[in-house]
């Protein structure tokens, strides 16, 4: 999306936590950008979380991720988006 990001992450085995992932997350990305475009402000200064759990339907979630580009009128299904391709594999399993 132009002006936000959707990620689902799963820790799997990890310890990580997710606001450290995020911290490094923004961090790095943010160098990258500042370095590409001279410009500094990239993230706003909180993330808003959702923990998907245990009840909640993983697919509904994913749904509502990779077909945000086609309700904000970006384009006509989500395979057109071309970031949608990080979530091809994902999608074949839960759409």
């Amino acid at each position: 999306m132009p002006d936000h990001l959707h990620v689902i992450i799963s820790p799997g085995n990890s310890s990580v936590v997710l606001s450290k992932f995020l911290n490094m997350f923004k961090g790095r990305t943010a160098t990258v950008f500042r370095k590409r475009f001279g410009k500094s402000n990239l993230w706003q200064q909180s993330a808003y979380d959702h923990v998907i759990r245990k009840g909640e339907d993983l697919k509904a979630v994913i749904q509502y991720v990779v077909n945000n580009p086609v309700r904000k009128d970006l384009v006509t299904c989500p395979e057109d988006y071309p970031y949608s391709r990080w979530f091809e594999d994902v999608t074949k399993l839960y759409l």
